[in-house]
């Protein structure tokens, strides 16, 4: 009962994180150099450290190498999805960047991959002790504020429209509550699950770099477009901190 009632306060805080940054939406260029810097940080930080571990803890034949070759995979994935399909949109923005509602849709997969992992995670940890369980709740809650804010940043900055956008953040803030659950029926074996994510890892860094970044400076306040990504990836860094 309580992977279900922290399950829930993670949705609460994710939807809370995600209708904040909405909020501040007029200020895209900001709101999306600090989510790139939360994106970019998160994978390096979030992402890659829990499926190093996943690997480590699993007796398979699968190496570090792959992870890495699948981090690579999913950069290079997001770019295809992003510039692959041959469309007739008008230019957008003096760089001429255009951004595929595809790349948003994968990111935010991505997001909500990751978050229905901590739900599943949160489920057995409460099975292995109450303790643990609490340990792992704390890093949960602390983690879901960067999922709202990634999730927002992403679906912004690829064009997509605000109902969309609020559609995308509450699937998103359901997914450890359909972990916590999912988790009672099956296991989904760690080298593909560390896998998938080390993919989507990839897709981060190229969304934070590539997509986010460059729509950032396609705004009016380019000056301090650096200091506010750097304080997007100490956000991270210092959650970092608290959850361990």
């Amino acid at each position: 009962m309580q992977s279900y009632l922290l399950a829930g306060l993670a949705a609460t805080v994710t939807l809370v994180a995600g209708f904040l940054a909405l909020q501040v939406r007029a200020h895209k260029s900001l709101l999306l150099a600090f989510c790139s810097g939360v994106l970019i940080a998160g994978a390096l930080l979030n992402v890659f450290p829990d499926v190093l571990v996943m690997l480590e803890t699993d007796t398979s034949h699968w190496h570090h190498h792959h992870l890495f070759f699948s981090c690579i995979a999913g950069f290079l994935g997001f770019y295809f999805l992003e510039y692959a399909t041959p469309h007739n949109e008008p230019h957008e923005g003096p760089t001429h960047y255009r951004h595929r509602h595809q790349t948003g849709i994968w990111g935010s997969v991505g997001v909500g991959l990751h978050s229905y992992f901590d739900g599943f995670v949160l489920g057995q940890a409460f099975q292995a002790g109450e303790k643990t369980g609490m340990v792992i709740a704390m890093a949960v809650l602390l983690h879901k504020l960067v999922d709202g804010i990634s999730a927002v940043g992403i679906m912004v900055s690829t064009n997509h429209s605000v109902s969309s956008t609020r559609t995308v953040l509450i699937l998103i803030a359901v997914a450890p509550l359909v972990g916590v659950i999912t988790q009672e029926f099956f296991v989904l074996t760690k080298p593909l699950l560390a896998l998938l994510l080390a993919w989507f890892a990839g897709g981060f860094l190229y969304l934070g770099a590539c997509s986010l970044l460059p729509a950032a400076h396609e705004g009016h306040q380019p000056q301090w477009l650096p200091l506010v990504t750097l304080l997007g990836s100490l956000f991270i860094y210092g959650i970092h901190l608290l959850a361990d």
